[in-house]
């Protein structure tokens, strides 16, 4: 049985229970504005990172495989809901070349 959930921020989740794993795959629409990131978000509080999106058939894809044991600890499991937030637009970049980044954070917060 398969569920597709909406993600805040663009795309749809699709999940796959198998016995005591879940299979996600997730996928939005191709925009070009940069690096977006798929978080999961327990309706307690619970947080966990699937994964960067990438480049695929024209799409943003990933795909994982997760124990319904680990969605538990992190607190992700039964109820919770996904996003897919842009985590590191290509715009801004000082014309496209490289550059030292003075707050290294910002680019894995």
């Amino acid at each position: 049985m398969e569920e597709q959930l909406t993600m805040r921020g663009g795309g749809t989740l699709t999940l796959r229970r198998d016995g005591l794993r879940v299979h996600m795959q997730a996928e939005r629409p191709s925009d070009g504005r940069g690096l977006y990131k798929v978080w999961l978000h327990g309706d307690q509080g619970g947080k966990l990172l699937l994964g960067t999106l990438a480049p695929e058939g024209g799409q943003l894809r990933l795909r994982r495989t997760v124990s319904i044991e680990a969605l538990e600890r992190a607190g992700c499991w039964p109820q919770f809901w996904v996003e897919a937030p842009l985590a590191f637009p290509f715009t801004g970049t000082k014309q496209g070349k490289w550059y030292c980044e003075q707050h290294p954070d910002r680019l894995v917060a």
